[in-house]
């Protein structure tokens, strides 16, 4: 029996990935637990793996949307996958650790010449984090998967504003 969606695993493996800056995303639709997730994972990902001899890691950034409430949200989701030692509890424990130890030294002032006056009066605001678009200033060869977007909290005009910034101005493939 030929596989009923054959087409659209050639489009992605054979056209799509091939694309340096396709200018758009790809949208896969279908009733809710039809097999779009097990589609993704198992014949397009596992197949464009062995085509391209690579880790997964190297190339995917599976993200499932479930749940999540705001684009900041998917940003931390994508930092994670992309970086995991630098979201791990530990480091995220020891960066709240040096906020606070920021906070205190700066809002106090320094006294650097010892005559008893502040000379410094500074604030660190480290609260705010990193965004993912800073950190995105180099060109990095991956595709991003949003799964469950029906399952995702974000108002779908606002989310597809979203995934349309990485099109537009990140050049990614999505």
């Amino acid at each position: 029996m030929d596989n009923p969606n054959q087409h659209i695993k050639n489009y992605l493996l054979c056209h799509y990935f091939e694309i340096e800056n396709p200018g758009f995303a790809v949208l896969l639709t279908g009733e809710w637990g039809c097999g779009k997730s097990w589609f993704v994972k198992n014949e397009i990902i596992k197949e464009y793996l062995k085509k391209k001899e690579k880790d997964e890691k190297d190339l995917f950034v599976y993200i499932s949307l479930f749940g999540l409430k705001t684009c900041s949200d998917i940003d931390e989701k994508i930092f994670e996958k992309l970086h995991p030692i630098l979201s791990s509890k530990s480091v995220k424990l020891l960066s709240n650790i040096l906020k606070g130890a920021f906070r205190i030294g700066f809002t106090k002032g320094i006294d650097f010449d010892s005559d008893g006056k502040n000379e410094s009066r500074a604030e660190a605001n480290l609260s705010q984090g990193i965004s993912l678009k800073d950190l995105q200033k180099e060109k990095v060869d991956y595709i991003i998967i949003l799964d469950d977007i029906e399952r995702c909290l974000i108002e779908k005009k606002e989310l597809l504003g979203y995934i349309n910034s990485f099109v537009e101005q990140n050049e990614q493939k999505n």
